[in-house]
């Protein structure tokens, strides 16, 4: 793929589509393509099901393209998949709701003890859109918070520490990787900044904080980004 510069440069008139029809091209395929068409319709005929899975095989195309077939089965019970899908895509929901709880009940322990020091972080990332459609499984590794400011950020490092996390040290990173001891395996990631790869104003961060709401998010206090914000952190994560 060409460099960004170069895209803005060749279609000087119209930057943001160029950039967007450049990853497009690079990035989704016509299976992908129908993949997409079939999740976002407003109504699905079973006509239409039939026709595209005789071209898309589950095992082909992997877990996260898959998930994504799974909400089209949850969100439309009276669709029929056959006996070859039905029972993998049931499983990749029950699956990852299963590591969503394990997630969601170690952000809770840890945010409300954030919240009992006035602490109000922000959600990012899959755990927003969880918490936004909370009837849908998610494929996440971790859940993301950002604390406010550096202050707030040496604190919850201790309060997570005195709820028996451990993480490596974090002189300058971005953020710590949370984990119970004698495992490598992220629970919650503790940013002090967003990581944008490039030196950048951090008051930045007052902004998305100034966007924001706070709200009950799976039983504590915390602040979700709003959807524009949430979107570009979204293409950010992407790049």
């Amino acid at each position: 793929m060409a460099s960004i510069t170069d895209i803005i440069k060749n279609y000087s008139s119209d930057p943001a589509n160029s950039i967007i029809e450049a990853f497009y091209s690079e990035l989704v395929s016509v299976q992908d393509q129908q993949l997409l068409n079939l999740a976002f319709a407003k109504k699905i005929e079973q006509v239409q099901l039939d026709e595209f899975l005789k071209n898309w095989d589950i095992e082909k195309f992997g877990e996260g393209k898959s998930l994504m077939l799974s909400y089209v089965m949850k969100t439309n019970p009276d669709l029929k998949f056959s006996t070859y899908e039905k029972p993998r895509l049931e499983g990749l929901l029950k699956f990852h709701r299963f590591n969503n709880l394990k997630l969601i009940s170690h952000y809770v322990k840890i945010v409300r003890a954030l919240n009992e020091q006035n602490i109000f972080p922000m959600i990012l990332k899959g755990g927003a859109m969880k918490h936004i459609r909370p009837d849908l499984s998610r494929a996440m590794a971790d859940i993301d918070i950002l604390i406010s400011s550096e202050a707030e950020f040496l604190k919850a490092c201790a309060i997570c520490k005195s709820l028996g996390y451990v993480y490596k040290d974090f002189p300058g990173d971005h953020s710590v990787d949370l984990h119970l001891p004698n495992s490598d395996e992220g629970i919650v990631d503790l940013h002090r900044y967003i990581h944008l790869e490039t030196n950048y104003d951090k008051t930045f961060l007052t902004d998305l904080f100034s966007r924001a709401k706070k709200e009950n998010v799976f039983g504590t206090q915390a602040f979700v980004p709003c959807f524009e914000d949430l979107l570009f952190l979204g293409m950010i994560n992407l790049t």
